[in-house]
Order: structure tokens, then C-alpha cells, then sequence
């Protein structure tokens, strides 16, 4: 017979044992400031490349820049020990870590690394922008000063270093 759904008349709660996957570890807690600096990290570091994606790349420098922060302060902190309270754990699992064998928590990490790479990834696509601004600056500023359309056209050609294709095709 199979478990009850909780839409089922009389359902108590009752969920049947998991046959897969690993048992259920520590949640997010909000109250551990290694997790939450993890977690704004990781969305800091994502917000970061879309908003350089969308062309904002000031907002993409704060960003990633806080999300390196965050990062390397939340993988920096110290393990958790695990709760007092804790159950005894079954002589088959004791081997494996796990959320209850004693050994130390640290469930921030994987928010963390994400949000690390995230920041590296966003900080790397800025300094790319910048670099190719920076590179190409005269064409930039031939642009700025054209007073007319057909100058602007010409600003592919009449500057040295000239610019790719893609770069004129861009928009500069």
C-alpha cells in the first residue's frame, strides 16, 4: 500500500524513509554569519555579471567586489561544532562525515565558492570591458567628438590602433 499524500483525509505528517540520496544535512540557518555572508556572495557575484551583461559596469565592479569580500570572509570562518543535543549516530554511518558524527559543520562553503567564482568571473569580464576601452581609447574619443554622422563613420578607419570589426559592428 502505498505512503498517504498530504491531500489524503487523516494524513498526520508522516513521511516514509528516504531510499536515496544523502540524509537530510544542517538547513540555512540566517542566525550563522558564515552561511549568510555565503549566500550574499554568491547572488552579489551573479547580480554581478548579469548587470555587466546588461552594460552597467559600475554596478558590476561594487558588486563583484563585495562578493569577493563575502566570499573569502565566509570560507576564512572557523567549523561549527555540531549541536549538543545532537542524536547518536548507528555504527554504519559513524565512518562517514556527516552532520552528526562529530565532525565540524561547513555548510557556507558551497554557497561560498560559488559566489567566489561568480566574483572572479564578474571582476575578469570588467577588466576585459576596461582593458579594451582603455586599449582603444582614441576611437572612444573619436567618437564622443564627432559632431556629425559622418565623422562618427569615418572614426573606424582615421584612428590608430584601429578597432576590430566586432568592436565597430558593437557600436564602440
Amino acid at each position: 500500500m502505498p505512503p498517504p499524500h498530504p491531500w489524503s483525509p487523516g494524513y498526520q505528517g508522516q513521511q516514509p524513509p528516504r531510499p536515496y540520496g544523502p540524509p537530510p544535512g544542517p538547513r540555512f540557518d540566517p542566525s550563522d554569519p558564515a552561511q549568510r555572508k555565503a549566500r550574499y556572495a554568491l547572488l552579489s557575484g551573479m547580480w554581478g555579471i548579469f548587470f555587466m551583461i546588461l552594460g552597467v559596469p559600475d554596478l558590476t565592479l561594487l558588486l563583484c567586489s563585495l562578493a569577493l569580500y563575502w566570499a573569502i570572509s565566509s570560507l576564512r570562518t572557523k567549523p561549527r561544532k555540531p549541536p549538543v543535543d545532537a542524536p547518536a549516530v548507528a555504527p554504519a554511518t559513524a565512518a562517514r562525515p556527516g552532520p552528526y558524527t562529530g565532525a565540524p559543520v561547513r555548510p557556507q562553503v558551497p554557497a561560498a565558492t560559488g559566489g567566489l567564482v561568480a566574483a572572479v568571473v564578474g571582476l575578469a569580464l570588467f577588466a576585459g570591458a576596461f582593458g579594451v576601452q582603455m586599449y582603444y581609447k582614441n576611437y572612444y574619443d573619436c567618437q564622443t567628438d564627432a559632431l556629425t554622422q559622418a565623422v562618427y563613420n569615418t572614426c573606424a578607419t582615421s584612428v590608430s590602433p584601429r578597432p576590430p570589426q566586432w568592436l565597430v559592428k558593437l557600436g564602440g
